[in-house]
């Protein structure tokens, strides 16, 4: 009876432990969906909300896009931009995730048009300070003569009297307000942010950074004698003049850059 008794509590002892260890090897629960909202103003007025939904399982990530007109009326096109970004402070290594993108069917006022973009597996982190939205183009707004979004042919650094330092990468986006951020990467892959706004085609004052620090304010050079932009053939070429120049050397920035 003793050793019955034994071999029973032995059974139900190794059953409960079997229990508890295929307890703690299963994988974890689904993550609750999140979402987040950010809202592309013109000239101060909100104008699209970028509506992100994320859900992740054990095995994917997935967001998708969705956009609502809060601009109190219809929108037949419009251009926008999507930049993702994986880190801050922002820059030209870790906000390589770009969405250009068009819509081309009326969006009325008030209504959204959902899903109409999709990530899966990008390992995108839904925060405010490292997503940017914006409008390229609108129908129905004015937009910036040269709005758009470039991509790097080539940055050159250069030293005083325009001879060049080094050569570098550069990518811009230019809203349709005139809001403007170029990514730089220069030498020793060293990063940098120039923003500001452009005043028609005839300024553009802001200030450059490297990660959070203002290394100088800016403004529009000339790129010829008489010529301040190049913007023929759906390229982007302009020269920044430092007020500070860069390690002492570093007098002004030539980006050469092609419309996407």
């Amino acid at each position: 009876m003793t050793a019955k008794l034994y071999s029973a509590f032995t059974i139900l002892a190794f059953i409960i432990f079997s229990c508890n260890k295929n307890t703690d090897q299963l994988p974890p629960p689904d993550a609750p969906p999140t979402e987040l909202v950010l809202s592309a103003r013109l000239n101060g007025l909100a104008v699209v909300d970028f509506i992100f939904h994320q859900t992740r399982t054990q095995s994917h990530d997935t967001v998708w896009l969705s956009l609502h007109n809060a601009s109190g009326a219809a929108i037949p096109k419009m251009k926008y931009l999507v930049e993702l970004c994986n880190a801050v402070p922002q820059s030209y290594t870790n906000c390589n995730l770009q969405l250009v993108d068009t819509l081309r069917n009326t969006l009325q006022s008030d209504a959204i048009l959902e899903k109409v973009y999709t990530w899966i597996d990008k390992n995108i982190n839904l925060d405010s300070m490292l997503i940017n939205t914006g409008i390229i183009s609108c129908t129905g707004l004015s937009s910036h003569p040269i709005a758009g979004v470039y991509q790097s042919t080539y940055a050159v650094f250069e030293t005083e009297g325009n001879n060049t330092g080094y050569y570098g990468n550069v990518r811009a986006y230019i809203f349709a307000d005139g809001v403007t951020t170029f990514r730089l990467q220069g030498q020793n892959e060293d990063t940098y942010n120039a923003t500001g706004q452009f005043i028609q085609t005839l300024a553009f004052d802001g200030v450059l950074k490297k990660g959070q620090d203002i290394l100088s304010p800016f403004h529009l050079d000339t790129v010829t004698s008489n010529q301040l932009l190049d913007t023929s053939n759906g390229k982007l070429i302009l020269r920044l003049h430092l007020t500070t120049p860069i390690s002492d050397t570093i007098h002004s920035l030539l980006f050469t850059t092609q419309r996407v």
